[in-house]
């Protein structure tokens, strides 16, 4: 095989992961293509050759990264990806569950500590710090809800059904707020007058009243769900907010 990007190298997929992207991108193409379209980010496979540049993997290296949406996707038999953006595969997990993991976990990564610039070293202050997750029981929402306990946060997340509200609460969600009801009037009930940080992961036009009333001053706001429409930041001015866009960077710079 050869690779015509020297930090590429090619593995052999094994596994690969079904994400919401690729549900979006194979219902939203209307017209016939000149060429078939390889989709699929998420993968976990064997390093089978490596560019000459590369450093970090060697061939026979079990690894899971997620690929990319402009070139040739997970869903191959061989892919070429950039090793900057690849992981040594845990050992903890299984190859399907490996293969699950590298979109999700790193939206979730990417929205807390990199959007949002939560030191997820500092527990002793997290802990006094509060955080409400916009649909807690989806794929990078069970991650974010772990990793926002693991920084030491106060978790706050929404669900409707029963089943959602005790997959969150297994998933280290300290309290789980009705998306039915007024969520502003619970989370007040819980004791939070406002919270620190929001993390909305599903549409946001919907929940940016909420969003606006809940949010402290200083406080940081992530959004994952993107918007149709104008939204009104006017009274989050004086409370000095952040609002931050989260798109997965990897795909975006490192692959260009």
């Amino acid at each position: 095989m050869f690779l015509s990007n020297k930090n590429y190298r090619i593995v052999k997929v094994e596994a690969v992961s079904v994400n919401p992207v690729d549900v979006f991108t194979r219902r939203g193409q209307k017209k016939q293509l000149a060429e078939p379209k390889v989709i699929g980010y998420d993968a976990y496979g064997n390093v089978v050759e490596t560019g000459s540049k590369t450093s970090l993997f060697k061939q026979g290296d079990k690894v899971f990264y997620a690929g990319a949406y402009d070139r040739p996707g997970s869903d191959s038999e061989y892919q070429a990806v950039d090793e900057r953006i690849v992981g040594h595969a845990p050992k903890q997990l299984s190859i399907a569950e490996s293969a699950a993991m590298p979109l999700t976990s790193l939206t979730a990564w990417e929205s807390l500590f990199e959007q949002m610039n939560i030191n997820i070293n500092d527990v002793d202050n997290n802990q006094k710090q509060s955080i409400l997750i916009i649909n807690g029981s989806g794929g990078v929402e069970s991650i974010a809800t772990q990793l926002a306990h693991l920084a030491g946060l106060k978790v706050i997340a929404t669900a409707g059904k029963a089943e959602a509200k005790a997959w969150e609460l297994s998933h280290w969600v300290d309290y789980v707020v009705d998306y039915h009801e007024d969520l502003v009037k619970q989370v007040n009930d819980l004791g939070f007058k406002k919270v620190n940080y929001i993390l909305e992961l599903s549409n946001l036009n919907f929940y940016w009243p909420v969003i606006t009333k809940l949010i402290a001053p200083f406080g940081k706001i992530v959004s994952t769900t993107g918007s149709g429409r104008n939204l009104d930041f006017s009274s989050l001015k004086s409370r000095m907010v952040s609002f931050g866009w989260e798109w997965l960077k990897v795909n975006t710079c490192l692959e260009k």
